[in-house]
């Protein structure tokens, strides 16, 4: 029998369908999120030919250039590996390869990499790890705002060719940094520690396809969740010559070193370095953030080509299946495709089995008028194999951002074993217009395949949204503005400020107020940093370039015109300081309420607790229609607190709160709200009060400020009979307040006149702190009874007594002493800085503290008297301080957040120059290092050096003298004077005379010990056997410090300091030593060369030089004065201007024939020179064909070429 009635039986159906309903709802969620889209909003690459950024990388691919070069010995020796003979074994048939440049630099002290872990880890690693921090650059994201996010880091890496390298070395050499230093999954691993990402980590090999694949794998893992952003790409180098043998052996490679895709000419691919990074983010995300949209991923797909013709052989069906894959994980139909960046290998049997694909998946019914356009990078810059898939999505990417599908290149005559589908499959043989249009997606699908047989395709489509205009007029109406640089070093800087210098000079126009956004919002604050406030693009520049020039003259980078620090992580902390009665003017905080939306919400809080207290609305008082009633005091106080109750909440959102407060009168109510003493409604009400009970006192009253010392007044007063007078406030050690009636102020006005006393009546009509407000306590006392106070949660300094206070600003007796009695700004001010803040704000309407505060400063210690002090307003001018307070806030390592502090959206950023790396060598000892041979400009700019002679001072004291000193000299009257100046410091000396001999290493015979101090001093006149003339001098004493050297060897606890005289014949042994000392560093330490009288007179100089001077080498005595020797880049070569030679001149080349030799002289004649001599050990029979080719096609153009066999160690030949 069924029991149930119809009523239940309806709220089961309804039950039923609503969780029908709710299960319809999760599926469509789920579906949704599955098929996301995901956007791409930054890219990093390095590619060949100098494509180190997105921008190059567009330059090169728009002018139809490629990156390709021969290979002499950049990476190994390629004469040792190169034949044209294909059945040679252990040979290579093509010499040429996509090379990037300075593979073995890196900039360690960046990342915090020590120099051992940075020489073990794979340049791969490495060369990633700063393409990812350019490519958050480029997205306009900050890498310190990404810490401890699920951000997820997807690399495809497939190559060991460093560990290869090191296995060549000897075992004992083998340190815990090898392993993760060449392991995959610490290529992935160390960007997500180093960065502090909390999302998946993952490395892929699937060879030639990695970089797509983790390019899929990052999209996955934003759609399920797992990543919130993502980094996605791969990194190919080629630094050991094997796999390009196996390749060779595979015939896969094309002879002539160019990709020829798609052309009938096609005979393989040329391997390519390369690293590609793109930053990841799903749509709805990035959409909601304001991040700059480049490009939308709406689709992928992965598969594999399983059991087929081979393991390495393309598969048509395979290929197929996973663009139909990928366009259904699109939801796009394949006809509105418009280009596929193809994988176009340029081998015989890939590129038609690609095409052949393509054909099937895009091509069924496709019309005639919209053929299927597919190009491929890897005609630019080879195959850059791990990294060949997300160089393909940065070129596509590149595309759609400039409206244009650059020129295929190598591309003359069409493959005829290629199915062209009647001409609906093009090659981009001329680059192709690509514009955007309101109607149409542009959509592009990417293709990597990899030779194990992992297959992925991705689809790609333009970003399409409404195009909002942004509300920009409060940026309009700033008219200044911090701008902040950081880098990690001092060097670092300087060249960031040169970047922003050429790059400003490069842009058609620029604006001041997205400069400032750009800098603020899209680079790291790093540890070095400078900061300004500028009003102009020509200020901005002007302020650059004074910075560059100071930096380059060594002058103090402190400066007024900015600020400079250094900044290591210490937090900042900030004292506010509030004004007090004065202050006020008409329109006080008028711009910041029409463009703050935080400082107008707590205004707009204040308006409508103080409008039943006061009977008019606040802002009417401010700048409305009453704003003549804000002189007087019923509305002057709240108006005054008010205002800076709303400035405090401002700078609370920007992340800037006190840690410590004071007050200045009637500041201590907006203070105590700070502080969290009083409630918004209780300060409020208070203050409001305050103001009508002063208003309602009948007897009015006057102050006057004497710019004296309190003991000074009261003896003046003592004296004059002042009367009827209180003291109301001591606002510094010479600035004393005096508050009474009209009358007694006006006669003690008359008084300090009399006796030639500055003073200044205040414009006020009330005697405040001074026994005339003595009407008023009792009412306000009876009110303030019912007010409920909390003790301080942040360092409250009282101006009632000039010291901290905690439970007595809790009672009713602190508050009625708040009226009466005097103001002790000055200990107040004093008491505040030594809690040692690094900033002091004064919050108010104008700057009425801030010059009082630095003169109170004054009596402060030297470790707290340069505290700088900001204002945050001034009457004629809002934006000037605030951004000035900024400016300073960000270079002391204030966390600031400029997000808040301005409302550009990032898609609004400018593109600013990236980071300056300061690379370094590092490479493990025992390996070849990878070099890219010089062009004769870049020779010329890397090897132009000049001396630079810089005077130092002379401390009166040596103060790290030695335990004992060995002089060793020909000079025994220079040794003595030198011995004299060591006795004098009670260091026991001894003198070993080579007067006779000229045996400098006669010590290392002796009992001296490893804490001997050792000197070896060329006076440079021996015995007269010696003396048979300037070169035979010379001679002898090399000679003489070559026997040195040699005997050092055996004794290798001893370092030398050489002290010569300026004798001509000594410059010779000045030359030896400087070389020494660059192949021994450990046994030369320093070298003097002094003049007769600082050997003599001025010998203690020598002693200073000898032991306080520092690590410099290179000295010079001359008379009393002393400078070191620096050598440094001859800042007046423009690095810029390609150098060029006379052709009148004769050019010698010693090493000419030999690799770098022979390539600086192919420079120096494509450079102007029409006359070379070359010398080599043997001469013409050491010309490859090639060169002979190449001097008799120099000699048949007229340009003289000689090759002489000569050794340059021989004096005999080279004269």
């Amino acid at each position: 029998m069924n029991n149930i009635n119809d009523k239940q039986q309806d709220e089961i159906i309804l039950s039923a369908l609503q969780q029908i309903k709710n299960a319809r709802k999760k599926i469509e969620q789920y579906e949704s999120q599955i098929n996301e889209p995901i956007a791409i909003i930054g890219i990093g690459c390095k590619f060949p030919g100098g494509a180190n950024t997105p921008e190059l990388l567009w330059d090169m691919l728009e002018q139809g250039e490629q990156g390709i070069r021969e290979m002499r010995q950049e990476r190994w020796v390629m004469d040792d590996f190169y034949s044209p003979d294909k059945s040679l074994d252990g040979k290579m048939y093509t010499r040429s390869i996509g090379l990037l440049d300075d593979v073995d630099k890196f900039d360690a002290d960046f990342f915090g990499i020590t120099p051992i872990e940075a020489k073990s880890m794979d340049p791969q690693h490495r060369i990633t790890l700063e393409t990812c921090w350019q490519a958050i650059e480029n997205a306009g994201l900050i890498a310190a705002d990404l810490r401890d996010s699920q951000t997820g880091t997807f690399l495809g890496i497939c190559h060991h060719d460093y560990a290869n390298l090191a296995a060549t070395l000897p075992c004992e050499r083998i340190t815990p940094y090898d392993g993760t230093g060449n392991a995959h999954s610490a290529a992935s691993g160390r960007i997500a520690y180093l960065m502090g990402f909390k999302g998946p980590a993952i490395s892929v090999d699937t060879a030639c396809s990695s970089s797509l694949v983790s390019l899929h794998l990052a999209c996955e893992s934003l759609r399920k969740g797992d990543s919130e952003i993502a980094l996605a790409g791969g990194i190919n180098l080629a630094l050991i010559p094997n796999t390009s043998v196996i390749f060779s052996k595979a015939n896969m490679l094309a002879e002539d070193g160019r990709c020829k895709t798609f052309d009938a000419s096609a005979d393989g691919y040329v391997r390519g370095e390369g690293c590609g990074i793109v930053v990841l983010k799903r749509l709805s995300d990035a959409v909601r953030d304001g991040n700059n949209v480049l490009a939308v991923v709406k689709g992928s797909a992965v598969n594999q080509d399983g059991q087929s013709q081979g393991l390495t052989a393309p598969n048509e069906t395979a290929q197929v299946s996973v663009i139909q894959s990928a366009l259904k994980h699109a939801g796009i139909n394949h006809e509105q495709v418009n280009y596929i960046e193809a994988h176009g290998t340029g081998t015989n049997l890939g590129d038609p089995i690609e095409v052949a694909a393509l054909g099937q998946a895009y091509c069924q019914n496709r019309a005639e008028d919209n053929p299927l356009l597919i190009g491929s990078i890897k005609t630019n810059i080879g195959h850059t194999e791990a990294a060949a898939g997300i160089a393909g999505v940065i070129k596509t990417v590149l595309a759609l951002q400039n409206e244009q599908i650059p020129r295929h290149l190598n591309y003359t005559t069409p493959n005829p074993f290629i199915d062209w589908h009647e001409g609906r499959i093009r090659v981009v043989a001329d680059a192709v217009p690509w514009p955007k249009n309101q109607r149409d997606a542009r959509i592009a699908g990417i293709s990597s395949f990899g030779f194990s047989g992992t297959n992925a395709h991705i689809i790609l489509q333009d970003f399409q949204c409404d195009d909002v205009s942004q509300d920009n007029q409060a940026l309009a109406s700033r008219s200044h503005f911090p701008f902040v640089f950081g880098a990690k070093s001092e060097q670092a800087l300087i060249d960031l400020v040169e970047q922003h210098l050429v790059w400003a000079d490069l842009q058609s126009s620029l604006s001041c107020e997205k400069w400032s956004h750009s800098l603020t919002k899209s680079r790291d604050p790093l540890s070095h940093r400078l900061a300004f406030v500028a009003s102009s693009v020509d200020d901005i520049k002007m302020q650059l370039k004074a910075f560059v020039d100071d930096a380059k003259d060594e002058k103090p980078l402190l400066n007024d015109a900015w600020y400079f620090n250094t900044y290591f992580g210490k937090p900042c902390k900030v004292a506010f300081m509030y004004t007090g009665q004065g202050s006020h003017y008409i329109n006080m905080g008028r711009e910041l309420y029409q463009r703050e939306p935080a400082f107008k919400q707590q205004l707009d809080q204040c308006e409508q607790i103080l409008l039943p207290l006061i009977g008019l609305p606040l802002t009417d008082i401010l700048w409305g229609e009453h704003s003549d009633k804000l002189a007087q005091n019923q509305y002057t106080q709240a108006a005054i607190t008010s205002l800076q109750i709303a400035l405090t909440y401002l700078w609370q959102s920007w992340n800037i709160t006190p840690s410590v407060v004071m007050g200045h009168s009637i500041g201590e109510y907006a203070a105590s709200y700070a502080a969290g003493v009083l409630s918004l409604q209780d300060a409020l009400s208070m203050v409001a009060l305050r103001g009508k009970l002063t208003a309602s006192m009948t007897e009015k009253g006057a102050m006057l400020a004497v710019y004296a010392s309190v003991e000074e007044v009261d003896a003046l007063a003592s004296k004059a009979g002042w009367t009827d007078y209180d003291i109301a406030a001591i606002n510094g050690p010479k600035n004393t307040v005096l508050a009474g009636s009209v009358k007694s102020i006006n006669s003690i006005a008359e008084s300090l006149e009399n006796h030639g006393l500055k003073y200044k009546l205040l414009e006020v009509e009330h005697a405040f702190h001074s026994y005339l407000m003595d009407p008023i306590l009792d009412e306000y006392k009876s009110y303030i009874q019912n007010i409920r106070f909390s003790r301080p949660n942040i360092a409250f300094v009282s101006a009632v007594s000039g010291d901290l206070v905690n439970q007595e600003i809790t009672s009713i007796d602190y508050w009625i002493d708040h009226i009466r009695k005097p103001v002790q700004f000055s200990g107040a001010l004093v008491k505040t800085a030594m809690s040692k803040p690094d900033i002091i704000i004064e919050v108010g309407p104008d700057s009425i503290l801030t010059n009082m505060a630095q003169y109170c400063l004054g009596q402060c210690p030297k470790d707290v008297r340069n505290i700088p002090v900001k204002t945050t307003l001034h009457a004629n001018e809002p934006w000037a301080p605030i951004s000035d307070a900024l400016a300073q806030l960000a270079c002391l390592g204030h966390d600031i957040h400029w997000s808040a502090v301005d409302s550009v959206s990032t898609n609004e950023l400018y593109r600013l120059p990236y980071y300056p790396f300061q690379r370094k060598h590092y490479w493990l000892d025992g390996l070849r290092t990878p070099n890219v041979e010089p062009t004769l400009e870049s020779f010329i700019n890397s090897a132009s050096y000049c001396m630079q002679w810089k005077n130092i001072e002379i401390d009166d004291h040596p103060k790290c003298l030695p335990q004992d000193v060995l002089i060793i000299s020909d000079h025994v009257e220079y040794a003595e004077s030198l011995k004299a100046a060591y006795i004098r410091y009670e260091i026991p000396c001894e003198i070993i005379s080579t007067c006779d001999t000229l045996d400098f290493g006669a010590f290392a015979d002796g009992d001296t010990t490893a804490d001997t101090q050792i000197i070896v001093l060329l006076g440079g006149r021996p015995n007269s056997e010696f003396c048979e003339g300037g070169a035979s001098i010379a001679i002898r004493y090399t000679q003489a410090l070559v026997s040195l050297a040699k005997r050092f060897d055996k004794n290798n606890s001893f370092s030398l300091n050489f002290v010569t005289s300026q004798d001509p014949a000594l410059s010779a042994c000045q030359g030896f030593i400087k070389s020494l000392r660059m192949e021994r560093p450990q046994f030369v330490n320093k070298l003097l060369v002094a003049d007769e009288q600082a050997l003599t007179d001025s010998a203690e100089n020598l002693l200073y030089v000898l032991n306080d001077a520092g690590d410099e080498f290179h000295f010079q005595l001359s008379g009393g004065d002393v400078s070191s020797c620096r050598l440094q880049k001859d800042a007046t070569l423009n690095s810029k201007k390609a150098a060029s030679l006379s052709q009148a001149h004769s050019y010698l080349v010693t090493g000419g024939t030999g690799g770098i030799g022979w390539n600086l002289a192919c420079s120096m004649i494509e450079s102007g020179a029409s006359h070379l001599i070359l010398t080599s050990r043997r001469g013409i029979d050491g010309l490859s064909e090639e060169q002979q080719a190449q001097i008799a096609s120099w000699l048949a153009n007229g340009i003289r070429v000689g090759v002489e066999a000569v050794d340059c160690a021989s004096e005999e030949q080279m004269d």
